[in-house]
């Protein structure tokens, strides 16, 4: 996809929320998508037992995919805000959102050559079909070289969530008991914000990516975690690999699979 896609999506969020604008989203995510993986028992295990290995962004290679959106400092330098929101914590803000995700990469077809060679470990691996069974956690990749300036945004969105906190205290000390004001629809309406995870420069469209971004309660201090197909809304349908190039001591746990709830393919 590209920014005018964004663009079209960010539309319908500020116009009719959030619901409608992932309605938009989703129209545009294939019913199948495809990963490559290396020839990794750990990998297999997790398939076997139907799940997939998720990757904090600290991971990836190339952090720069990670800026999308960002904050301009001059935004605050110009404007008053409420509670003082500076570009520091609203830096920190969008800074600590990245630490609450992990993330999976696919593409939309299985016989690309590199793929194979860069993901496959040069064809000694193998390839996953995944069924979408549910949409809501995939976002196309925007390929742009282009950035979305949100500090307008980020200082509105803290400083309303900083007045809910200060209510939220207020009601706990007169009420004794924990309070929680912060509405759901006020936490999904920045589901905007996981597009900062799925951007890349505009050479890379060629791989026509779609990303799961999973959402953690807490910070990942890991360098990622195995999530269940089930939370995820994919269902592992078909698997491929190439008998003659494929490793060896992974053959055998491909076949294991073949007589599983799913089946093997062989392309040659």
């Amino acid at each position: 996809m590209d920014i005018n896609f964004f663009n079209d999506y960010m539309k319908i969020l500020l116009k009719s929320g959030y619901r409608d604008a992932d309605l938009f989203k989703d129209k545009f995510i294939p019913n199948r998508l495809y990963k490559y993986f290396p020839p990794d028992h750990n990998r297999l295990e997790a398939l076997i037992s139907n799940k997939l290995w998720l990757a904090q962004y600290d991971t990836f290679e190339d952090k720069h995919e990670f800026s999308f959106l960002q904050i301009n400092k001059n935004y605050f330098e110009n404007h008053e805000s409420l509670h003082n929101i500076n570009f520091s914590t609203a830096s920190q803000w969008l800074d600590s959102n990245k630490h609450l995700v992990s993330i999976s990469c696919f593409t939309t077809s299985f016989q690309n050559s590199d793929f194979w060679k860069k993901y496959a470990a040069n064809y000694t691996g193998y390839c996953v079909e995944y069924q979408v069974v549910r949409k809501q956690l995939l976002y196309p990749v925007i390929y742009t070289d282009k950035n979305i300036d949100i500090s307008e945004y980020a200082c509105n969105f803290i400083a309303k969530i900083y007045d809910t906190i200060l209510k939220e205290k207020e009601l706990e000390a007169e009420w004794n008991r924990p309070v929680n004001l912060i509405p759901d629809e006020d936490i999904d309406n920045i589901s905007f914000i996981y597009f900062n995870y799925c951007a890349k420069e505009p050479d890379w469209s060629w791989e026509n990516e779609f990303r799961i971004v999973f959402s953690n309660e807490h910070p990942q201090t890991e360098p990622g975690q195995l999530v269940s197909y089930e939370c995820l809304g994919i269902k592992p349908i078909n698997i491929y690999f190439y008998p003659q190039k494929c490793n060896p001591d992974v053959i055998p746990m491909l076949k294991q699979i073949r007589n599983d709830n799913f089946s093997s393919i062989s392309l040659e």
